[in-house]
């Protein structure tokens, strides 16, 4: 699954309670992870939880297991953790449950390495959806940086835009903090928003 079916299903409101979003590529992860945030609970909420690293099993289940404290949702955020590995069998009790979530429990898996025979991610296969994050063609990225500057106004050619990626590391967090200083020098030192940029 990519992005833009991703974005469809969202949009759509057809969301599942677990997911993995596996590659390296982390701004998509977090972009993704915000939007599906974004429909199931409030920004702001105590009931958003961020865990990750190696023996976070028995954390995670503590949350599963555990009541909303404001909402009637609970949003659990894992990242890099060692639960997708052939075996560790830490991940039992999780797989079980994932079998059967509670409707209002989201769990969201940001892994850049996984192993697809492990028990985990086969459950999630099964029972949720799994999005590849991975680094993007270029042809994906000069759209991305094209919509980036376009958000605030600015219309760039393709040739401004491949510049940007060969700048980069081929990353869309970079791109991204890129153009926030373009725009940050535009509007503190020339005080005029430009339909047009080139880049020099």
């Amino acid at each position: 699954m990519d992005y833009s079916d991703l974005q469809k299903q969202i949009n759509k409101d057809d969301i599942v309670n677990v997911y993995l979003f596996e590659g390296e590529e982390e701004y998509l992860q977090e972009h993704c992870t915000t939007l599906l945030k974004e429909k199931v609970i409030d920004n702001d909420s105590f009931d958003i939880h961020k865990i990750g690293g190696k023996n976070c099993a028995d954390k995670i289940n503590d949350i599963i297991d555990s009541t909303p404290l404001f909402n009637s949702s609970k949003f659990l955020i894992v990242k890099n953790s060692d639960l997708f590995k052939i075996g560790n069998n830490s991940s039992a009790y999780l797989i079980e449950k994932i079998k059967d979530m509670d409707k209002n429990t989201y769990i969201i898996f940001h892994e850049q390495k996984i192993d697809k025979r492990s028990s985990l991610y086969k459950s999630i296969k099964k029972h949720g959806r799994i999005f590849d994050c991975l680094v993007q063609k270029e042809v994906e990225l000069k759209k991305w940086v094209r919509k980036s500057f376009k958000r605030d106004g600015y219309m760039i050619d393709e040739e401004t835009a491949r510049k940007f990626i060969d700048i980069s590391d081929r990353k869309m967090n970079f791109e991204t903090s890129e153009s926030e200083k373009f725009f940050e020098d535009v509007h503190t030192k020339d005080k005029v928003k430009k339909s047009t940029y080139c880049y020099q």
